[in-house]
């Protein structure tokens, strides 16, 4: 049995899509016979998350921190604090410090570690360090020192198409997915509505969906934790939601439902919400954003003139059937996290 300590710098308030990469891969190292602790430098904003049904021991940060929130035009700015990298290492102390792995999810845990301990490893989630332009709520400076990071201690990487074009040096471990089955449609028919799932941000491309969905005037299905830069009020039949870290199986049963997702994201490194919508519709993406390309095999990629009628088409004559191919990608991380403590040699 060998014993992995992953760390993560934010307050958990929700299931995100780092939440949700850490509770997979623990689940299915649990299931492979490891244990997984988890390392904060806060609480968890919301008590009621179930840390330690996920985790086998959760530590943080001894005292309480208070880091400034900072609103710049009326949206945060994240910035890199070196008191956090501080916290961590102090936090690390108050753990038993004989893990094989650690894994860190930011930059903040991720530097703190490197220096700590001869096994560990940074995971790629930031959108912008495969993008010419910072979309994000990080600040300029907080994505170049990732990015140096990422390029100067062990690194994980979603799929090889990151490896090949911007981090040759990581290893590829894909976004684990423990339960693909309940995603896809339990009843004959495709569904209703045009999904989008995500933030209502600039980044994730919602005003784009909220502009092309009111041309097509076709039903509105939005799961969205936030509006801070984009509403979708107004949308034909909008059925928008909110989906809480213990009500995974009603955003399994709404994603499964819609008839096909449109996600115009300007950035993203692998979308757990594209994993998902595609197990049972097809998933239309804009072309013009390079994370794109990485999803050709399981999704329909059209320019942004195109989109309309490549979003009418589909949604009346559906599509032809590629989405299904997005099993290959699962089961290849399945066994990414396998073979992440002992690795086969391609």
């Amino acid at each position: 049995m060998a014993k992995i300590l992953m760390t993560v710098d934010a307050s958990i308030t929700r299931n995100n899509g780092v939440l949700r990469f850490m509770i997979e891969g623990s689940t299915i190292l649990h299931e492979q016979g490891h244990q997984v602790d988890l390392l904060l430098d806060t609480t968890p904003a919301d008590p009621s998350i179930p840390l330690t049904k996920w985790f086998t021991q959760v530590y943080q940060t001894p005292g309480d921190a208070n880091y400034p929130n900072e609103i710049v035009n009326g949206v945060p700015e994240i910035n890199f604090l070196p008191e956090r990298v501080e916290r961590f290492k102090q936090g690390y102390q108050t753990t038993p410090q004989d893990y094989d792995m650690v894994l860190g999810n930011d930059l903040h845990s991720s530097s703190a570690m490197r220096d700590l301990h001869p096994n560990a490893h940074h995971y790629v989630h930031t959108a912008s360090l495969i993008s010419n332009e910072n979309l994000t709520f990080l600040t300029d400076d907080f994505i170049a020192r990732e990015r140096e990071l990422a390029r100067n201690m062990n690194c994980f990487v979603p799929t090889d198409w990151m490896k090949n074009n911007y981090f040759p040096n990581a290893r590829r471990l894909g976004l684990p997915l423990t339960n693909p089955e309940q995603y896809q449609r339990k009843t004959d028919g495709r569904g209703k509505g045009v999904l989008f799932f995500g933030e209502g941000t600039y980044r994730k491309g919602a005003d784009r969906y909220v502009d092309v969905m009111k041309t097509l005037n076709l039903p509105a299905r939005v799961v969205a934790s936030s509006t801070i830069e984009v509403e979708f009020a107004g949308l034909n039949d909008l059925d928008q939601r909110c989906f809480g870290p213990d009500e995974t199986q009603e955003k399994q049963e709404f994603v499964r439902e819609c008839r096909l997702m449109y996600f115009p994201s300007r950035g993203e490194t692998v979308s757990y919400a594209v994993l998902e919508a595609c197990l049972s519709q097809p998933v239309v993406l804009e072309q013009e954003h390079n994370w794109t390309q990485q999803h050709t095999n399981w999704c329909y990629l059209t320019t942004q003139e195109g989109a309309e009628k490549m979003i009418e088409d589909i949604y009346e004559e559906g599509g032809d059937g590629r989405e299904q191919n997005v099993r290959k990608y699962i089961d290849q991380s399945l066994q990414d996290w396998k073979d992440l403590i002992n690795p086969v040699e391609s």
